[in-house]
Protein backbone atom coordinates (compact mmCIF):
# COMPACT_ATOMS: atom_id res chain seq x y z
CA UNK A 1 0.00 0.00 0.00
CA UNK A 2 1.32 3.15 -1.14
CA UNK A 3 1.82 6.56 0.87
CA UNK A 4 -0.74 8.68 -0.58
CA UNK A 5 -3.22 5.68 -0.39
CA UNK A 6 -2.72 5.05 3.14
CA UNK A 7 -3.01 8.63 3.80
CA UNK A 8 -6.58 8.65 1.83
CA UNK A 9 -7.59 5.58 3.74
CA UNK A 10 -6.23 7.62 7.89
CA UNK A 11 -8.83 10.47 6.19
CA UNK A 12 -11.40 8.40 5.58
CA UNK A 13 -11.27 6.66 8.96
CA UNK A 14 -10.94 9.42 10.74
CA UNK A 15 -14.45 10.94 9.12
CA UNK A 16 -15.96 6.98 9.64
CA UNK A 17 -14.62 7.39 13.46
CA UNK A 18 -17.17 10.60 13.98
CA UNK A 19 -20.13 9.34 11.31
CA UNK A 20 -24.19 8.43 12.65
CA UNK A 21 -24.47 4.87 12.88
CA UNK A 22 -27.74 5.81 10.24
CA UNK A 23 -25.46 7.60 7.83
CA UNK A 24 -23.29 4.46 7.82
CA UNK A 25 -26.54 2.37 7.80
CA UNK A 26 -27.69 4.00 5.28
CA UNK A 27 -24.70 4.25 2.82
CA UNK A 28 -23.91 0.37 3.59
CA UNK A 29 -27.21 -0.86 2.71
CA UNK A 30 -26.18 -0.38 -1.10
CA UNK A 31 -23.35 -2.68 -0.76
CA UNK A 32 -22.98 -5.81 -0.65
CA UNK A 33 -21.67 -6.86 3.01
CA UNK A 34 -22.61 -10.09 3.39
CA UNK A 35 -19.54 -11.59 2.37
CA UNK A 36 -17.81 -10.25 5.54
CA UNK A 37 -15.28 -12.67 7.26
CA UNK A 38 -15.04 -11.40 10.52
CA UNK A 39 -11.83 -11.64 11.98
CA UNK A 40 -12.41 -9.84 15.29
CA UNK A 41 -16.42 -9.06 16.04
CA UNK A 42 -17.01 -5.98 17.84
CA UNK A 43 -15.37 -5.71 21.51
CA UNK A 44 -15.17 -2.88 23.88
CA UNK A 45 -11.92 -2.59 26.35
CA UNK A 46 -9.64 -0.09 27.87
CA UNK A 47 -6.75 2.11 26.45
CA UNK A 48 -4.31 4.04 28.60
CA UNK A 49 -4.16 7.35 27.15
CA UNK A 50 -1.02 9.34 27.97
CA UNK A 51 -0.07 13.02 28.25
CA UNK A 52 2.95 15.22 28.25
CA UNK A 53 4.25 18.20 30.74
CA UNK A 54 3.72 21.05 28.88
CA UNK A 55 2.71 19.33 25.81
CA UNK A 56 6.49 18.19 25.30
CA UNK A 57 8.09 17.16 28.95
CA UNK A 58 7.71 13.94 30.78
CA UNK A 59 5.19 11.24 29.69
CA UNK A 60 2.62 10.60 32.48
CA UNK A 61 -0.45 8.61 32.38
CA UNK A 62 -3.69 10.63 31.77
CA UNK A 63 -6.04 8.11 32.61
CA UNK A 64 -8.28 5.11 30.72
CA UNK A 65 -10.28 4.91 28.18
CA UNK A 66 -13.07 3.03 26.19
CA UNK A 67 -12.91 2.11 22.92
CA UNK A 68 -14.42 -0.16 20.92
CA UNK A 69 -13.03 -2.38 18.11
CA UNK A 70 -13.57 -4.56 14.73
CA UNK A 71 -12.22 -6.37 12.03
CA UNK A 72 -13.40 -7.53 8.84
CA UNK A 73 -12.12 -9.16 5.27
CA UNK A 74 -13.80 -8.89 2.22
CA UNK A 75 -12.19 -10.62 -0.26
CA UNK A 76 -8.74 -9.51 -0.17
CA UNK A 77 -9.38 -5.70 1.49
CA UNK A 78 -9.31 -5.95 5.75
CA UNK A 79 -11.53 -3.52 7.18
CA UNK A 80 -10.70 -2.04 10.89
CA UNK A 81 -13.24 0.05 12.69
CA UNK A 82 -11.54 1.73 16.09
CA UNK A 83 -13.61 4.24 17.62
CA UNK A 84 -13.93 6.16 21.49
CA UNK A 85 -16.82 4.66 23.40
CA UNK A 86 -19.16 1.61 24.03
CA UNK A 87 -20.42 1.48 20.06
CA UNK A 88 -20.51 -1.91 18.98
CA UNK A 89 -22.54 -1.61 15.97
CA UNK A 90 -20.73 1.79 15.03
CA UNK A 91 -17.63 -0.41 14.90
CA UNK A 92 -18.81 -3.27 13.13
CA UNK A 93 -19.87 -0.57 10.51
CA UNK A 94 -16.81 1.09 10.48
CA UNK A 95 -14.93 -1.50 10.10
CA UNK A 96 -17.77 -2.81 6.86
CA UNK A 97 -17.57 0.41 5.19
CA UNK A 98 -13.28 0.65 5.84
CA UNK A 99 -13.24 -2.48 3.55
CA UNK A 100 -15.85 -1.50 0.99
CA UNK A 101 -14.16 1.63 0.57
CA UNK A 102 -10.80 -0.06 -0.23
CA UNK A 103 -12.46 -2.57 -2.66
CA UNK A 104 -13.94 -1.81 -6.40
CA UNK A 105 -17.21 0.32 -4.98
CA UNK A 106 -14.66 2.60 -3.06
CA UNK A 107 -15.35 5.54 -5.38
CA UNK A 108 -19.44 5.13 -4.90
CA UNK A 109 -18.77 4.56 -1.49
CA UNK A 110 -16.38 7.73 -0.86
CA UNK A 111 -19.08 10.09 -3.04
CA UNK A 112 -22.14 9.14 -0.88
CA UNK A 113 -20.72 8.90 2.33
CA UNK A 114 -17.38 10.33 2.74
CA UNK A 115 -17.57 13.54 1.07
CA UNK A 116 -20.88 14.71 2.73
CA UNK A 117 -19.71 13.32 5.78
CA UNK A 118 -16.29 15.33 6.07
CA UNK A 119 -18.10 18.57 4.60
CA UNK A 120 -20.57 18.17 7.73
CA UNK A 121 -17.80 17.57 9.96
CA UNK A 122 -16.00 20.56 8.80
CA UNK A 123 -19.26 22.88 9.03
CA UNK A 124 -19.59 21.43 12.33
CA UNK A 125 -16.11 22.35 13.50
CA UNK A 126 -16.28 25.51 12.06
CA UNK A 127 -19.70 25.94 13.93
CA UNK A 128 -18.40 25.77 17.29
CA UNK A 129 -15.25 27.72 16.07
CA UNK A 130 -17.69 30.72 15.95
CA UNK A 131 -19.09 30.05 19.10
CA UNK A 132 -16.69 29.77 20.96
CA UNK A 133 -14.75 33.03 19.46
CA UNK A 134 -18.23 34.88 20.44
CA UNK A 135 -17.24 34.30 24.23
CA UNK A 136 -13.96 35.62 23.77
CA UNK A 137 -13.55 38.55 26.51
CA UNK A 138 -10.76 41.12 25.92
CA UNK A 139 -8.73 41.62 28.91
CA UNK A 140 -6.91 45.59 29.11
CA UNK A 141 -4.72 46.63 31.68
CA UNK A 142 -3.86 50.27 31.95
CA UNK A 143 -0.60 51.07 33.86
CA UNK A 144 -0.31 54.13 35.54
CA UNK A 145 3.27 55.84 34.39
CA UNK A 146 5.44 56.81 37.42
CA UNK A 147 7.92 60.02 36.68
CA UNK A 148 7.52 63.67 37.63
CA UNK A 149 3.78 64.50 37.22
CA UNK A 150 2.24 61.77 39.18
CA UNK A 151 0.79 62.46 42.46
Amino acid sequence: MGAAVMRARAEWLKVLARCPEAALEAALAGHDTGAAEWLRRPETGMVMLEGRAGGTGQRFSLGQATVTRATCRMGADVGVGYLMGHFPRRAELMALADAVLQGPDGPALHAALIAPQEAAQVAARTDRARAAAATTVEFFTMSRETGPRSS
